[in-house]
């Protein structure tokens, strides 16, 4: 009856390290295949950042750099334009004032304002002018270098979450071997 129970004892505990090692190994393959599923959302998620910033980037090259040089250079024509209307402006006042006989602080009050505004416009030209450049020089090289750059950087995130997720999958193979 002893030897019975020993064996039973002996066969329960059997039972017991059985079931615990079945739960271990479950656990296990439980915690695999959530390895597995960070590792694969970890590639997706890198994979839309990747597209995403090459996306900016390649809509900042064929887009918004020319719009916004094309927005400078209107602003630019525009001073331009304005400058030479007020220089016209002036010349047709002296002209008109040269062959007429009005009186001489009204002549000095008219020539004065058009000579300032025409020299606000030569002022507000060379503004123009050196934004312009700024824009065109440093503004929109610094934003594209700043886009190819965070797309330089998805793309290594992505190589990185892709050899993690490698790495994981050997590992798996490994263990379960």
């Amino acid at each position: 009856a002893q030897a019975i129970e020993a064996q039973q004892k002996a066969l329960d505990k059997k039972r017991f390290e059985l079931e615990c090692k079945r739960l271990e190994a479950r656990i296990e393959r439980l915690g695999n295949e959530s390895a597995t599923r960070s590792a694969k959302n970890e590639v997706e998620n890198a994979e839309f950042e990747r597209n995403q910033a090459q996306k900016e980037l390649e809509n900042f090259q064929k887009i918004v750099k020319q719009n916004e040089l094309d927005d400078g250079q209107l602003d630019l024509d525009r001073a331009q334009q304005r400058l030479k209307e007020q220089g016209q402006e002036l010349d047709e006042l002296k002209a008109l004032y040269k062959s007429s006989d009005f009186a001489d602080l009204t002549k000095e009050l008219v020539m004065s304002r058009h000579t300032a505004s025409v020299e606000f416009a030569r002022r507000s030209l060379a503004l123009s002018q050196k934004g312009f450049e700024n824009k065109r020089d440093f503004e929109l090289v610094q934003k594209e270098a700043g886009l190819t750059q965070k797309l330089e950087r998805a793309e290594r995130s992505l190589r990185e979450a892709k050899a993690r997720q490698d790495k994981g999958k050997q590992e798996i193979e490994l263990k379960n071997k």
